[in-house]
């Protein structure tokens, strides 16, 4: 969702059925390595490439 919506942090975690953003950045971090803002700007970064 971070890739292809313009949808916010909060709605996506609240879409995906989080009860809080910060829940939803830890669970991201874990799986990712990377905020899900910076996730978002790092995919942003290689699509302008």
């Amino acid at each position: 969702m971070l890739e292809c919506t313009d949808l916010d942090v909060q709605e996506i975690s609240n879409q995906l059925g989080f009860s809080d953003q910060s829940v939803f950045g830890k669970f991201f971090i874990r799986q990712t390595g990377l905020s899900p803002l910076k996730f978002r700007m790092r995919k942003e970064e290689l699509r302008k490439q």
